[in-house]
Order: structure tokens, then sequence, then C-alpha cells
């Protein structure tokens, strides 16, 4: 098979365990009592983690384009664009984006984020219809950016181009939130919200700071993850916008003293030359038995209720 197509059911070899087996506590779980087939249930099962088995992806036809992306480090990135290929300038700001994140990463988070799609379909938000640059898939360990980053024009943290902002805000998301959220939560008292908060673009929002006045963007004042995403690409990119103690806390948290590499090596593939994500080991799928719920119907005086039976012999 061409590495630039697409792998399929058919080129994935899966092989049953039994328990007892070596394999078998990281197995995929399959279920026997259902209509589909065991191989194709483990097949959907891979789907969910590997984007380059996902329909969404396998229509579009091969990436216009390839780079490789890797530091000194070990951090590791590929980038496959989807749409017409980048221009010069588009890249660097990618590349310089993605170099001012890479040194931030402690070497056991470097997988969270593996891969960079750039989408031709612009995605928008399904309350006010409004584009949106990107999104973290932690499930598949990519980021995704959308048309709309492309654009030349600005992100919403000021004097930074909406290239270099949605990259470094994805990566956030995918890289270093988890690793800071609680402390975040805690130093910038962020906590559920008592009353149901409709913002403007129609999305609830559940948590509230104390001080939203501090935070360096509207959006930033959704939640405390975009609170920090937003924050960083403010540290790294116009430091000057930030919240005084926004700022000394990424700095101690996540920059301390490191040091970004002056460039970082990437290569570029295109045509036949490049090469998608393959799963060429074998995949083991375990077998049980889907515990169904069981009701009955208990007649009222009043009403028909349906009572749960935690029994499927009933």
């Amino acid at each position: 098979m061409n590495n630039a197509e697409f792998q399929t059911i058919d080129d994935i070899s899966f092989k049953e365990v039994s328990e007892g087996d070596g394999k078998y506590e990281d197995a995929i779980q399959i279920y026997s009592n259902t209509n589909q087939a065991l191989e194709e249930q483990a097949y959907e099962s891979l789907k969910e983690k590997n984007w380059a088995l996902q329909e969404y992806w396998q229509k579009k036809g091969a990436p216009t384009e390839e780079i490789l992306i890797k530091n000194s480090n070990g951090l590791s990135l590929n980038l496959y664009n989807f749409g017409k290929e980048l221009s010069s300038q588009q890249e660097k700001e990618i590349i310089d984006a993605i170099n001012k994140m890479a040194y931030l990463v402690p070497k056991e988070e470097q997988s969270k984020v593996r891969y960079i799609l750039i989408d031709n379909e612009q995605a928008t938000n399904p309350n006010d219809n409004s584009a949106q640059n990107g999104a973290s898939a932690s499930k598949t360990n990519s980021i995704i950016l959308y048309p709309q980053a492309l654009k030349n024009i600005s992100h919403r943290v000021e004097g930074v181009s909406n290239l270099t902002g949605t990259v470094i805000h994805e990566l956030s998301h995918g890289y270093l939130e988890k690793l800071i959220l609680e402390a975040w939560k805690k130093e910038f008292e962020w906590k559920h919200s008592d009353v149901d908060i409709i913002l403007p673009s129609g999305n609830m929002q559940f948590e509230t700071t104390s001080h939203p006045e501090n935070c360096v963007t509207e959006y930033a004042k959704y939640s405390p993850k975009e609170d920090i995403v937003e924050s960083m690409v403010a540290a790294l990119e116009n430091p000057d916008l930030l919240d005084s103690k926004r700022l000394e806390f990424i700095t101690k948290q996540i920059i301390g003293n490191k040091k970004p590499e002056t460039t970082i090596p990437t290569e570029k593939l295109t045509g036949k030359n490049i090469t998608l994500p393959r799963i060429t080991d074998d995949v083991f799928y375990k077998v049980k038995e889907q515990f169904k719920m069981k009701f009955k119907i208990i007649e009222t005086t009043d009403k028909k209720t349906k009572q749960i039976i935690d029994n499927p012999g009933l």
C-alpha cells in the first residue's frame, strides 16, 4: 500500500485473546451479543483513538502536504495539511509558535499531542454560527486548525496574529492545561457557578472567577481552561498585556529558565512521499457478553412506572 493512502479494516491484523493471555489486560473490549461482527467492533474502537481511520478525514483524500517537526528535547509532531499549500509566511508562523511551546513541554507529556491537522472545512459554533479557529482532540492526540485560523487577521490577544495565537492556544490545551489546572483554579479563584450563565455566544458557563476583569481576553473569562491557554498566548507573545499574577504563575510553573531553540528542524513532504499514520502491530481484542438492563412495567393507581431490574435473567 502507498504510504499516502489511508488504512482500512482489511489492512489491520486483529487477534482475539482469552483471559490469562499476557495481552488480555490491555486488549480492546468488545461484546458478543450484538449484531456487529467482532472485528468491526474492534475497528470502531480503534477509530476513536486514531484520526487517520476516521471517515471524516479519509473522505478528504491524501493531504496536500506533511511537515515533520522535531526538537532537540525529543518532541515530535507531524503536521498534515488537507487544505491548499501553506504560504512561506504561514509555515514560518506555525513553526515559530511550535518552537516557543516545544521547550516548555515535559518529556512525559510530549505524546499528548502528536499531530496537527489543518482542515479544509470550516467548523462553526452551533450556538451563534461563528467561525472556529481550532480545536483540541485529546483522544487522537491531535489539534485541529480550521481555515479561520489561517486568515491574516488579529487574534483575541492583542498584537498577536490569529495563526500564531491559535497554535499556541491549542497546543496549550493539549500539553500544559492539565498540569496546572487545579493550582490555577485555586490561585485565581475559579469556582462552579451557582446559577446558569448563558454567554452571548449561546454557550453555557459553568465556572466563574471572582476577578474576571483580570482575564486577558473575554474568551478567557469562559472557563479556567480557556483562562490558562489564552494567558499562555499572552505570556509568550505579548506579556505586557497579562495580569502580573498570571504572568508570575506561568513563569514559575511553566517557563522557568527554559529557552527556545534558535531553530527547530523540519522536513516537508508532498505527494507519494507523505506518510500517514499506520497501525502495523497486531490488534488484540477480548470478548465479553454485554450486560443489558431489563425493564418491567409496574401498575400503579395513577400511572405506569418503569422499574430497572438488575437481573439479566428476567
